[in-house]
């Protein structure tokens, strides 16, 4: 279960490093603007499958970021 939980919160990262990107963009399902059709978890895996999709430096460097920000507002509460 460790090594789900593990492969789930990466997915997590990847996905939420892509929200509001080009990539996911590219691969939205409908033209609407205002809303995702997928979750974060389910952006992150379709990155993952397909080899077209490659994370720059600079995506996986803004997860990092939102991930220590989401940590941070964790301590405080």
């Amino acid at each position: 279960m460790l090594i789900a939980a593990l492969i789930i919160f990466a997915l997590w990262l990847v996905g939420l490093s892509l929200k509001g990107s080009a990539t996911e963009r590219q691969i939205k399902v409908n033209s609407g603007t205002k809303r995702s059709p997928y979750s974060v978890i389910f952006l992150g895996k379709i990155a993952c499958r397909y080899v077209v999709f490659e994370l720059p430096d600079d995506y996986l460097e803004l997860a990092q970021a939102l991930l220590v920000g989401y940590f941070e507002k964790l301590e405080k509460e």
